[in-house]
C-alpha cells in the first residue's frame, strides 16, 4: 500500500511540474489581485540569508497595479531565531506598476518555471529558495536549491531606479 501511495505521489508531482504556465487570454482577462515573488539567499548557510520580495498588487483588488520591493538583510553573527521573528524590513519601496514591470514580472515567472523544471530536486541543507505565488493560487512555483534568478534581478533594478 505504501509503495502504491509513493508511486502515485511521485506521478502527481511529475505531472503537476510539467504543466506549462501560459499567459492565456482567460488569465489576462481576470489576472490575480496579487502576485508575490521571493528570493531567499543562503549567505548564512542552513540558516538562510537575505530575503527579497517583489509584490505586484491592486489595493482592494481594484484600480491600478502597484509594485513593491522589500529587503530584509540577515546578519550571520546574530541569533537566527530573533532574525526570523522580525516583521520589519530594511528596505521598502512601492511604485505604480508599468506595463514594462508587468512584462518583467511575467519573465520572472517563466524563468522560475524553467529553472524549477530543470532542477534535479535533491535534498540539501542550504541553498537559494526562489518562489512565485499568486493570491488566487493559479501560480505556485518553488525552486530549491535554486540559482541566480536573472529576471528577478532585472525587475528589482527597474523598481529601485525610480
Amino acid at each position: 500500500m505504501r509503495a502504491v501511495f509513493t508511486s502515485l505521489t511521485l506521478f502527481l508531482l511529475f505531472v503537476s511540474s510539467s504543466v506549462p504556465i501560459e499567459r492565456t487570454a482567460d488569465f489576462m482577462e481576470k489576472p490575480p489581485c496579487e502576485i508575490t515573488l521571493s528570493s531567499l539567499d543562503d549567505i548564512c548557510g542552513e540558516w538562510g540569508g537575505n530575503l527579497q520580495i517583489v509584490r505586484l498588487f491592486k489595493k482592494d483588488c481594484e484600480g491600478h497595479y502597484f509594485i513593491e520591493y522589500k529587503l530584509r538583510t540577515m546578519d550571520c553573527e546574530s541569533d537566527p531565531i530573533i532574525h526570523y521573528k522580525r516583521s520589519d524590513f530594511d528596505k521598502t519601496k512601492v511604485v505604480v506598476a508599468t506595463t514594462a514591470d508587468e512584462n518583467l514580472l511575467w519573465n520572472c515567472i517563466t524563468e522560475l518555471k524553467e529553472m524549477s523544471d530543470s532542477n534535479p530536486n535533491f535534498i540539501t541543507h542550504s541553498g537559494i529558495l526562489n518562489r512565485a505565488i499568486s493570491s488566487d493560487s493559479t501560480i505556485n512555483l518553488r525552486d530549491y536549491p535554486s540559482k541566480n534568478w536573472r529576471a528577478f534581478e532585472l525587475l528589482k533594478e527597474s523598481i529601485l531606479e525610480r
